[in-house]
């Protein structure tokens, strides 16, 4: 079972690191399970969409309109990964909203995904107090995942 992300499959701006190694880890199961095709082992890939998790209220994103609603918890996602390895199932994910976009983000032009993306990742950064200039937005988005609190200025 590997655990991958929905922003694995979508390029997430300001979580460029965070969705480019849940990439990798979506790309290497699926050409792992390929490789093991045939064979008694299997791979179940686990990308879900947002986990109510504390990234996820540092990073401002639970405020957005719809954010919680859009955020499964921890306990019923761990379930779904589990019934989803048992199953053999090759890709799952924690909701049929967050395969439908799984799957969406796999159809829609890169710059109309990323653009809208943005622009949700920045208002929600923004709740956090840091507005601004890209760079603010960038320090926001560190501060969310180390959880660093005080807000530095040069």
């Amino acid at each position: 079972l590997l655990v991958s992300s929905l922003g694995g499959h979508i390029p997430l701006p300001y979580q460029a690191l965070y969705s480019g190694t849940k990439g990798f880890i979506s790309n290497f199961g699926i050409a792992l399970a390929a490789e093991l095709r045939g064979l008694p082992q299997s791979v179940t890939v686990f990308a879900p969409g947002g986990i109510a998790t504390e990234m996820i209220d540092k990073s401002g994103l639970d405020r957005l309109p719809g954010g919680k609603y859009f955020n499964r918890d921890a306990k019923s996602c761990a379930a779904i990964a589990v019934n989803a390895l048992l199953r053999r199932r090759l890709l799952a994910s924690s909701s049929w909203a967050d395969y439908i976009l799984l799957n969406l983000g796999r159809a829609i032009p890169y710059q109309l995904g990323t653009g809208l993306l943005k622009f949700l990742y920045a208002k929600g950064i923004e709740t956090t107090g840091c507005k601004g200039d890209s760079r603010n937005v960038q320090h926001a988005r560190f501060r969310s995942v180390t959880g660093e609190t005080e807000v530095r200025s040069k």
